[in-house]
């Protein structure tokens, strides 16, 4: 299936009565084709066949990545090689990453300085990097003196 239009998808979304259909389940069978190929169109991962849920958790999922990205970093969102599965978050140098603002250059640097958590990932490149890009900042020892302290 082509991809849904940006125009489009920001307009099905605007629809005022949406969320409440689907909170409802009064949505077409149309309605549910279409939050469910553009839940695809954005998103690896699987969108379950039989939550009574599904459809209201696609909706927020897309609705938090309309409000938070402009349609350029969308599409560069859906390009990115690693993703991670629904629902995890990893911690990395002091911030919080879910499938929503993780970049690649993180994924690669944390996986680097943490590969036991591959399985935290629904995506992952078979040639992953061996050295993060991002260094470490390092903290520098004290220099040892051979000088006592005067008393």
């Amino acid at each position: 299936m082509n991809p849904y239009p940006n125009e489009f998808i920001v307009s099905f979304f605007s629809d005022a009565t949406l969320e409440k259909r689907i909170r409802q389940r009064q949505l077409t069978a149309e309605e549910k084709d279409t939050i469910t190929s553009i839940y695809y169109q954005f998103f690896t991962g699987g969108l379950s066949k039989t939550c009574p849920d599904r459809f209201l958790d696609a909706y927020i999922r897309i609705k938090n990545l309309l409000k938070n990205k402009t349609m350029s970093e969308i599409k560069e969102h859906k390009k990115r090689l690693y993703h991670l599965k629904r629902g995890v978050a990893i911690m990395y140098k002091g911030n919080t990453y879910t499938e929503i603002n993780l970049t690649d250059e993180v994924a690669k640097d944390f996986l680097v300085l943490h590969p036991e958590r591959k399985e935290k990932f629904a995506e992952v490149p078979a040639d992953e990097p061996k050295e993060p890009k991002v260094k470490e900042s390092k903290v520098k020892e004290p220099k040892e003196t051979s000088e006592q302290p005067d008393e």
